[in-house]
């Protein structure tokens, strides 16, 4: 944000293109773990998503994933009812 000489604020930056704005289709692990964005840098394989704080072991992309999956078959498993669309 930058100060107009009128004293208001504005983006300096230009507005972002329609195909640019993120999915509205994808759930939120799928938004964060598999699309791609124009705007979102490219990671290295081999980079850590997350590093623990008292150990320093550093969790990678694969783990994430896996991890995700499974709190969610977890979830599904434990309440069977709620579906695609259920309100929750």
């Amino acid at each position: 944000m930058s100060r107009n000489p009128d004293g208001r604020f504005s983006s300096i930056v230009p507005p972002i293109a329609a195909a640019a704005l993120a999915p509205t289709d994808l759930s939120i692990p799928q938004f964060i773990l598999d699309s791609t964005h124009p705007l979102r840098p490219i990671r290295e394989t081999k980079s850590p998503w997350f590093i623990e704080d008292e150990i320093g072991r550093e969790i990678g992309y694969e783990e994430v994933r896996s991890r995700t999956w499974g709190l969610a078959n977890a979830l599904k498993a434990r309440w069977p009812s709620i579906g695609e669309f259920s309100s929750v």
